[in-house]
């Protein structure tokens, strides 16, 4: 798992993250108090303005975790990411495949 640091001051905001198999850019908008992902890899979309969850996955799909691992907020408050937070209560963090199968089989222990 490795943490990734995002800017708490900006609400919109884009930035590149070296996966496993490859670079991708993420998307991070803030519409009202909501927080929405999205992520292109070569120019191709893969996941277009998913709301952020408190603690837990934010992708979810096998395809994609497979190829690109996946991210998770952490909250301390168990609310949702909220970008003012970010860096504070709210981390953004990037598992690879492997610790994507080991969350969900806590998860569901």
């Amino acid at each position: 798992m490795k943490y990734i640091e995002v800017d708490n001051k900006l609400p919109n905001q884009t930035f590149t993250f070296s996966t496993d198999n490859g670079t991708v850019e993420i998307t991070l908008n803030t519409i009202d108090d909501i927080t929405l992902f999205s992520m292109s890899a070569g120019g191709n979309n893969i996941i277009s303005s998913v709301r952020v969850p408190a603690n837990d996955l934010i992708i979810g799909y096998k395809h994609i975790q497979e190829q690109f691992g996946d991210f998770i907020f952490t909250s301390d408050d168990n609310n949702y990411p909220n970008f003012k937070d970010f860096n504070q209560s709210n981390k953004l963090y990037w598992l690879n495949y492997e610790e994507v199968k080991q969350f969900k089989e806590n998860k569901n222990a």
